[in-house]
């Protein structure tokens, strides 16, 4: 009999660092499933369905040390076992990135065909996106395993694989060239190939009578395009067809296709010779269409009456129906009617968009707002006003002078407290004298609205002791769950001020909060939250209940333990599993009365990784013990927690942790961005990690939503704004970053780095 062992030096173990299964797993394995183990790979790849079931059953058989061993040596094979390991490695929990890579490579050919071996779902998991890129050049041939099988893959789509989807838009796969083009949208492509494909596609791109788009292939059959002679003045020819296709109601482009063509024309300039297309194109029912043709009118020089007509019809429509009624009133009025500019004004005062586009033609105009906006009771004119500055980034529309208007108006009013809140919001209206009166007004009709943040980061001290003076106001009159938790995270004050605040989180908030801000005056040092938690080591009995849960986790933040990684113990000994808190304070007790909250986490560690399981925040335990754990879960793999482990090495600093966390973003495993917590993903808030992140946004819209949530919790920004606008949410982001160099200062209270006044 031949071990696997003696099987390891092949070629193919030359791409990842040795790994021999160890004689005694090797005969184990042997005699629970009667197989060389070796052979059990091979088995799993059956063709016959009977006999690769039995093969599955088999493997079920073996335990989870086993079961990584055979399939970490396994791919170090090559052939069929080294295939057969990629396919029993599941969705990766056991394997390095490396080791995903290689999984990927042994498994291509064969993943996406008929009768195959892999879970697709798992199998993606492991890829990503250069491994995306090799599978979408050669996808396999009909049938395979799913005809639409880029939904579950798109996750690691980017821009560089749109060249290869474009080309599957093409293809005769009905079913995949309809996928393709769906997920081309989304990605940041080749404006000139993008808009040929548009092109081509036909209106109707369905399944002939008695054809299976399931395994039949359907020949693409693209429309013939004339275009205009490039020496045309006026839209490049290529828009000039979309446009042509836009107004006539193509269903071929959708949302993201109208604000893509928008922005095109925005670019461009309008000739005589596209009059009769944007007057085709302004009754278009999609607002950004209507908007295009109303600029590029505008755009255009001298009278004209049925030029007049057309914008009067946009005109008509309601704020409700979107902004291309504004848009067109103040083309008309910049045209000189005067009709037009008296129904602008009289819009203004109620819709934004009215506002704005007016201040655009008439600042002097919009004066008598503004006014409104700050005399008394006008917070409802000045939140417009705001709303306007918003809409004007969004269509990227400059507003010279309003801010400064702005400014100095309010530096000049004696403004509540709620009209503050509003202007310090915006990060390009803040300014010292505007923070400092803030603080003055604070009360509690304002507290809710105000950016607690900013105030801190101007006064923290000032602002301690204003917050401290709401602590009395009666209950139901305030936002105390805001008060306290700006209290809390703010900290100092004097010994009464301290003790107000600690009796006022006794009643404050739901019992979550109640915990989560004793945790954290206990873990700062708080006196009456220490003493609070040492009287607790008197107890004689600790019984199974959510409450002894909530009080083994005050006594570990009271001693040194971090608040996060209190809560996450209070998480694994509460709620389902809460019969086990008598075995959890028999664990932590001994080392919590000698006031060593680490020595309590590493007497947990000390019970091995299935006791433990996943906690998260172990990595904020400075403890050589618990890194030993955290180690030790790296390199045993049996218990699925190696991608956990890496996370939290990664959180304890490690270098090799970190630099595999930058990998994986680097390469986009999405698998791993999206299991990776926000403080983990951006390094602990850490400003020196953004520029990486911010590389892996102009992706697709999963990677999107992990990595700018993630942004958005580092720094000020909205990461999620309207994708239709003029730059959109990937330029939003990058714009906002850039503006905010050298400006920022981190908030205990806000959670993130805020944008100094």
């Amino acid at each position: 009999m031949v071990w696997c062992g003696a099987l390891a030096g092949v070629a193919a173990a030359q791409q990842l660092p040795p790994f021999v299964l160890p004689p005694p797993v090797a005969a184990a394995i042997h005699d629970k499933v009667a197989r060389e183990p070796f052979l059990l790979l091979r088995e799993l790849l059956d063709v016959d369905q009977e006999h690769r079931q039995a093969a599955r059953d088999r493997w079920q058989l073996l335990e989870p040390k086993q079961q990584v061993a055979l399939v970490r040596a396994g791919l170090r094979q090559d052939g069929e076992v080294g295939v057969g390991a990629a396919v029993a490695a599941g969705a990766g929990l056991w394997l390095d990135r490396a080791e995903c890579k290689r999984a990927v490579a042994l498994g291509l050919a064969r993943c996406n065909q008929p009768n195959t071996p892999f879970d697709l779902d798992a199998f993606f998991d492991l890829m990503d996106g250069a491994d995306t890129a090799r599978l979408l050049a050669h996808p396999g041939p009909l049938p395979r395993a799913w005809p639409q099988f880029l939904g579950p893959l798109h996750q690691r789509f980017g821009s560089e694989h749109a060249v290869a989807l474009e080309q599957l838009a093409r293809g005769d796969d009905l079913l995949l060239r309809q996928e393709a083009r769906r997920f081309l949208s989304h990605l940041h492509v080749d404006r000139e190939l993008y808009a040929r494909l548009l092109l081509a596609l036909p209106d109707q791109d369905e399944v002939p009578d008695g054809r299976d788009p399931f395994a039949e292939r359907v020949a693409f059959m693209p429309r013939h395009v004339a275009l205009r002679a490039a020496s045309v003045v006026g839209f490049p020819p290529l828009l000039a067809a979309l446009l042509e296709r836009a107004a006539a109601g193509s269903p071929v482009l959708k949302e993201p296709d109208a604000a893509w063509l928008w922005r095109w024309a925005r670019q461009a300039r309008p000739g005589a010779a596209d009059r009769a297309l944007l007057l085709q194109l302004a009754p278009s029912a999609t607002d950004l269409l209507a908007i295009t043709a109303v600029e590029g009118l505008q755009r255009l020089a001298g009278a004209d009456d049925e030029v007049d007509a057309a914008l009067r019809a946009v005109a008509a429509r309601a704020p409700d129906q979107g902004d291309a009624g504004a848009f067109a009133l103040a083309a008309l009025a910049a045209r000189g009617h005067a009709a037009a500019r008296r129904q602008l004004t009289a819009a203004a005062a109620a819709w934004p968009m009215a506002l704005l586009l007016l201040w655009r033609l008439d600042p002097a105009a919009v004066h008598p707002l503004l006014e409104r906006a700050f005399a008394a009771g006008g917070a409802a004119t000045l939140e417009a006003v705001l709303t306007a500055r918003t809409w004007a980034g969004w269509y990227g529309l400059a507003l010279d002078g309003l801010d400064t208007q702005l400014i100095t108006r309010a530096e000049a009013a004696e403004l509540d407290g709620v009209r503050l809140a509003m202007l310090l919001d915006e990060p390009e209206l803040r300014t010292l004298p505007l923070a400092m009166r803030a603080i003055e007004v604070l009360d509690a009709a304002s507290l809710h609205e105000m950016p607690l943040g900013v105030l801190e980061v101007v006064d923290a001290a000032a602002l301690t002791a204003r917050l401290q003076s709401l602590l009395g106001t009666p209950q139901g009159t305030v936002d105390e769950r805001k008060l306290l938790s700006a209290l809390v995270a703010l900290g100092g004050g004097d010994a009464a001020a301290a003790s107000a605040v600690w009796r006022a989180v006794q009643q404050g908030g739901d019992a979550a909060d109640r915990a989560g801000w004793q945790f954290t005056l206990a873990a700062g040092g708080h006196p009456e939250a220490s003493a609070a938690a040492r009287a607790l080591l008197a107890r004689e009995s600790w019984l199974a209940n959510d409450a002894h849960a909530g009080d083994l986790g005050l006594l570990l933040a009271a001693n040194g333990v971090a608040p996060e990684l209190a809560h996450s113990v209070v998480g694994m000994c509460s709620g389902a599993s809460n019969p086990a808190v008598p075995e959890f304070a028999t664990i932590l007790l001994p080392a919590l009365r000698a006031g060593d909250g680490a020595g309590a986490i590493a007497a947990l560690c000390a019970r091995g990784p299935a006791f433990v399981g996943e906690l998260r925040y172990l990595g904020a335990c400075r403890s050589a013990a618990v890194r030993a754990h955290l180690e030790r879960c790296r390199d045993e793999r049996e218990h699925g927690q190696y991608r956990w482990a890496i996370a939290e090495l990664a959180r304890s600093g490690d270098g090799a942790a970190r630099a595999e966390i930058e990998a994986v973003i680097t390469h986009r495993l999405y698998r791993w961005l999206d299991d990776l917590d926000c403080e983990v993903l951006t390094d602990g808030a850490a400003l020196a990690r953004v520029p990486l992140l911010l590389d892996q946004l102009d992706t697709n819209c999963c990677t999107f939503a992990v990595v700018g949530s993630a942004l958005g919790q580092v720094f000020e920004v909205d990461a999620f704004q309207p994708e239709w606008a003029l730059v959109g949410r990937v330029g939003h982001l990058r714009s906002v970053w850039g503006r905010a160099q050298g400006h920022q200062r981190w908030s205990r209270i806000a959670h993130r780095w805020l944008i100094l006044p």
